[in-house]
């Protein structure tokens, strides 16, 4: 359904289930630096759900801008909290089952009806009014699920330090730099203080500082290929 004044996409009241209602969300799961490789693990494979998703929705066009990890519901659990080998590639079977949810802000097609989103979420270009007519409306939901993906492998508490959020400005100019400058140091000490180094360290740290690359045109072109 497209609200053609506007470009909003709305669904029909009811369409989510009161059992869908009930699902516990990824933010829930997440609220502790979850540091040790079974874990990082899991939250990768996770990750790659949320990649998956959002090329659908881009494949039709759509925009979710609102992704978070209050707007993932869990809807399964899988054997992932305890895989039995840690050398292997985490694998979409041992992860969470996790499905968007709330598409009040979900838009169709590139044109912007407004700036809008949750802070600490929203691209630098978003954020800044710097819409970019032709790669935004993608890239936006990029760097949101890139945020996401920090918070999976560093933690809530990490993700609003390392950000410099207090919820109720815009990232400046410098803090966005710091942000694309930052990630790498972060991530290795951090996998460092694990002790176990898994070899897909280097993919994890490859798709956060694709993710959230401050150009968005970049971003984009290193998103459609992970």
């Amino acid at each position: 359904y497209k609200a053609p004044s506007q470009g909003y996409v709305s669904f029909p009241k009811g369409i989510f289930s009161k059992s869908v209602k009930a699902l516990p969300t990824l933010a829930r799961k997440i609220n502790t630096p979850p540091i040790d490789p079974v874990k990082l693990a899991l939250g990768t494979a996770v990750f790659y759900q949320i990649v998956s998703g959002l090329k659908l929705l881009q494949g039709l066009g759509l925009t979710h801008r609102d992704i978070k990890d209050e707007n993932l519901l869990v809807t399964a659990f899988g054997p992932s909290d305890e895989p039995e080998d840690l050398s292997t590639a985490p694998g979409p079977e041992r992860a969470w089952r996790v499905a968007f949810a709330d598409f009040g802000l979900m838009v169709q097609g590139t044109s912007v009806p407004d700036i809008s989103g949750t802070p600490g979420f929203m691209s630098p270009e978003y954020m800044r009014h710097q819409v970019h007519e032709e790669f935004c409306m993608g890239c936006t939901d990029v760097w949101a699920a890139g945020v996401v993906l920090h918070s999976l492998t560093l933690g809530t508490s990490k993700r609003e330090k390392f950000l410099h959020r207090d919820g109720k400005r815009d990232l400046t100019a410098e803090e966005i730099e710091a942000v694309a400058k930052g990630i790498k140091v972060d991530m290795n000490e951090r996998m460092a203080a694990s002790g176990q180094l898994p070899w897909w360290h280097q993919q994890i740290l490859d798709m956060l500082l694709w993710t959230l690359a401050v150009d968005p045109i970049q971003r984009m072109k290193n998103f459609d290929n992970v």
